[in-house]
């Protein structure tokens, strides 16, 4: 496995050649070190059928044609977090139900030492799910608790794994591997999706995910047969038509609990304890977004639903410390920075704290559906403007509809105006460059006067 000093020493070679004592200079170690890590790093590199470092002289460089791969090797190969040992040694525990210390430090390249402190990690995260590990002298650590909650967790922890793609670090691999080989993984994500055409249904990537990990889990023996949850309101013909598809393309029997958390997940449920807090604190939640930040809007059952999906994915990813750190709060723009903190406000009152990434998303999302309401309910606006082709008319318009919340339906010169409003068409406003011929009735009107607006317009193409 690569450390960080093996990870320094190669992103110095990926840029150029340099000598042993250049690179003892760069990273503060003296030249022995250096040669230590080299060895290892030579080792490592041979182990995955790459080219060792290779030398000209005194100076050492890489094979350019393998960067690429030393590079990949080093996202799914560097150094484990604690997090991540946490995770490794959670999930071998849920799917043996035992692991022996001895094996584990050699697998993880740590000391027995460092291993007592993650295993109170450990402990401390499986307490959440009422789930308990003894360490009996001689024969390991081992884990007790309700089957049910153990195999929840272990969909969850592949979840994890699978939604990382390539960055997966090859221990998550490994355990993946040892269950299904990568051509069977490969069947199961096609015939998946085929699955959820015939069922037309799109669920969001993490949901898609854990159905994938509930069908790996399912090639071992390790889960419960007999059907112990509580059936509500479940649609059987759905049941059945799951069942009988995986029988069919995967040669596969789920297990009736395994396929009622599918059939859970397909109608965006996450974790059943999540599910519960969702359902005593979403009216509450949606009363208070309705009065502060909706407003006049409706917030239709789509986007009730679409909002709950989300908290559920932030939930997921807080629950399992899974960290994506593609936005920041310093992208948003500043017009939607209110709606952040009021959305962060109220997911920690009734939810919990979630990272700032999955409230920017939500923030996002109802502000777009904000927008798209408004943009229903818009003013209907015209504009009577005499100049050629409407030049001056379109200028202003422009300029109005980007920050009141109205629609331009028409440019007209002031003899139209009459014909037009004879159509009977909705007009809610009349914006009007010149003085109008005829007084008109019932609808609003607003003249502006074009040598004072253009004056002060004009200042924004100034320096």
């Amino acid at each position: 496995m690569l450390n960080g000093k093996n990870i320094k020493i190669l992103e110095l070679l990926f840029q150029e050649k340099y000598s042993i004592d250049d690179i003892a200079n760069f990273l503060n170690l003296n030249p022995r070190t250096i040669r230590y890590n080299i060895d290892d790093i030579n080792k490592t590199l041979v182990k995955h059928n790459l080219s060792e470092i290779k030398k000209d002289k005194d100076l050492l460089y890489l094979d350019k044609k393998e960067i690429f791969k030393i590079k990949k090797l080093i996202s799914s190969n560097s150094t484990l977090t604690s997090i991540d040992r946490r995770d490794y040694l959670l999930t071998k525990l849920l799917l043996n139900h035992e692991i022996i210390l001895s094996h584990e430090s050699l697998v993880l390249d740590v000391t027995r030492r460092t291993l007592n402190y993650d295993l109170l990690e450990v402990k401390k995260f499986l307490k959440e799910y009422n789930l308990e590990i003894e360490a009996i002298p001689g024969k390991g650590v081992k884990i007790y608790g309700k089957p049910e909650r153990i195999n929840r967790l272990l969909i969850a922890f592949f979840t994890k794994f699978l939604s990382a793609g390539v960055n997966l670090k090859t221990i998550f691999k490994n355990i993946i591997f040892s269950l299904i080989s990568e051509k069977q993984l490969e069947d199961i994500l096609l015939k998946t999706n085929l699955l959820l055409i015939k069922l037309k249904k799109e669920p969001q990537s993490y949901s898609f995910y854990a159905i994938i990990s509930i069908i790996i889990l399912s090639f071992t023996s390790k889960e419960n047969k007999e059907f112990s949850y509580i059936l509500k309101n479940i649609n059987f013909k759905k049941y059945h038509e799951i069942k009988i598809f995986f029988k069919e393309e995967l040669q596969l029997e789920l297990s009736n609990n395994h396929i009622y958390i599918i059939m859970e997940i397909l109608n965006g449920k996450y974790m059943g304890d999540f599910e519960i807090i969702i359902e005593n604190n979403a009216p509450n939640f949606f009363y208070e977004l309705q009065k502060n930040i909706f407003k006049d809007l409706e917030i239709k059952k789509r986007i009730k639903n679409r909002i709950l999906n989300l908290i559920r994915i932030a939930d997921f990813k807080s629950r399992f410390n899974i960290s994506e750190k593609n936005i920041e709060v310093s992208d948003l723009p500043e017009y939607n920075l209110k709606l952040f903190l009021t959305l962060e406000s109220l997911l920690q009152k009734y939810f919990k704290n979630f990272e700032n990434e999955d409230i920017i998303l939500l923030t996002r999302f109802i502000q777009s559906e904000i927008n798209k309401e408004r943009k229903n309910n818009r003013k209907k606006v015209i504009i009577i403007d005499n100049t050629l082709d409407h030049f001056a008319g379109k200028k202003i318009g422009s300029f109005l509809e980007k920050i009141y919340n109205i629609e331009i339906i028409q440019y007209l010169p002031v003899y139209k105006l009459k014909y037009f409003l004879n159509q009977g068409i909705k007009i809610d406003l009349i914006v009007t460059l010149i003085n109008l011929e005829f007084e008109v009735l019932n609808i609003p009107v607003y003249e502006i006067e074009l040598k004072k607006f253009w004056r002060n317009f004009k200042l924004l193409d100034e320096e």
